[in-house]
């Protein structure tokens, strides 16, 4: 027989709605992972469900034969529902889409003004049971306020939701629910970065929830979002809303000697010995992170973006590569008068190593030397010089 209850799924937001009783395959906090071939039951770092103690989960689903022999667990990342077997369990359907998230983890409430979570008792009994948490896979991500939580959201499907207050339908794993720190209720949902065309963008490092741990890992630890507050000197507006963008690629903290400024629409503006420069909200020229590095606590830091190689100027690019190339020939050097005085040249590899090291020595003295100080060869009527450089590379 199906065993059915009628639930709340969200207190004081969701009219009363059939749903299926799904046991938890697991005990509290663990989950599966796959070992020689077969689910079994371990902590996992990855897991996607935040539990709240309980080993029921209550979600709309077509698996309503036989619900008793059917159970739900996190693998890897995922929400997924699982056959009992005599053998063990077997996997049935990935439902990650299906299960409303919650924006912070158990007794944990969201803190609007600094983009992050709060251990507070509001954020108990958010959500019934437990739910996959927050919006780490999100590249942007907007907070919306709910104005009635009498009639916030109707199901359209088994993975979408109607928004009410924004009029817009959006899908269950692209959103998530909390209750706020001031006892309001706020949903968190992914957005397209063009809205960065609308609204001020702030940068993050990490994705949401994750912050550096001991360097530039991002590793999980919910209470640091972005507090722009400790950065008012610099950013206008602070205490506006924004949405925040998530990602980072090699970075570096910003330098005493670069002056910069964040207007009310996102724009970055940065000056530094390379001059000033200026980058559009959507633009990913710097990020605000949390950090801590060999166990101290360097809290909340601006990082610089290395630059694309096409922003490097010329000067530089010459000298970067003049050094290198200096480097390069000494050690060419070195590998061929040990190859000649070891005798090793008698051999046909040892005259090969030593040609192609004397023809890259000839070469990188060439361009050491010679180029950094004719910057004109850039010009087309030196073009040919580079044309024959470029073919002997």
């Amino acid at each position: 027989m199906d065993k059915c209850h009628f639930l709340v799924i969200l207190s004081t937001v969701y009219s009363l709605q059939v749903t299926c009783l799904f046991q938890k395959c697991c005990e509290d906090d663990v989950g599966f992972v796959m070992r020689n071939n077969s689910y079994v039951c371990e902590n996992d770092k990855n897991a996607a469900l935040d539990d709240a103690g309980s080993s029921e989960l209550y979600i709309f689903s077509n698996h309503s034969q036989n619900t008793s022999s059917n159970c739900i667990e996190t693998f890897e990342t995922a929400v997924a529902v699982f056959h009992r077997t005599g053998n063990g369990y077997k996997h049935k359907e990935n439902i990650t889409n299906q299960v409303i998230r919650k924006c912070c983890p158990r007794n944990f409430c969201y803190d609007s003004q600094r983009h992050t979570c709060t251990n507070s008792s509001l954020g108990r009994n958010t959500l019934v049971s437990f739910s996959p948490i927050g919006l780490f896979h999100c590249l942007v991500i907007m907070d919306y306020k709910i104005s009635s939580t009498s009639n916030a959201f109707n199901e359209i499907n088994r993975t979408h939701m109607l928004v009410n207050d924004l009029s817009r339908v959006v899908s269950k794993d692209s959103m998530c629910f909390d209750k706020e720190t001031s006892g309001e209720y706020i949903i968190r949902i992914c957005e397209d970065l063009k809205i960065c065309e609308a609204m001020r963008c702030i940068h993050k490092c990490c994705p949401d929830g994750h912050s550096f741990v001991n360097g530039s890992k991002c590793e999980k630890t919910w209470i640091h979002g972005i507090n722009l507050e400790l950065f008012s000197g610099a950013v206008e507006d602070f205490q506006d809303n924004f949405a925040i963008i998530h990602g980072y690629s090699p970075l570096y903290p910003i330098q005493h000697y670069m002056k910069y400024r964040i207007n009310s629409r996102g724009t970055f503006f940065v000056s530094d010995r390379d001059g000033n420069k200026t980058y559009l909200a959507s633009e990913r020229s710097y990020c605000f992170e949390h950090a801590t590095k060999g166990g101290r606590t360097l809290g909340y830091v601006l990082f610089r973006f290395f630059p694309n190689i096409e922003d490097v100027p010329l000067d530089t690019k010459f000298m970067v590569n003049r050094w290198a190339m200096a480097i390069s020939v000494v050690f060419l050097l070195i590998t061929s008068l040990f190859y000649i005085f070891t005798k090793e040249t008698r051999k046909v590899f040892g005259k090969c190593l030593v040609s192609l090291c004397f023809s890259l020595l000839i070469l990188f003295v060439m361009l050491a030397a010679y180029i950094p100080f004719k910057k004109n060869l850039l010009e087309k009527r030196y073009s040919h010089v580079c044309k024959s450089v470029g073919k002997n590379q």
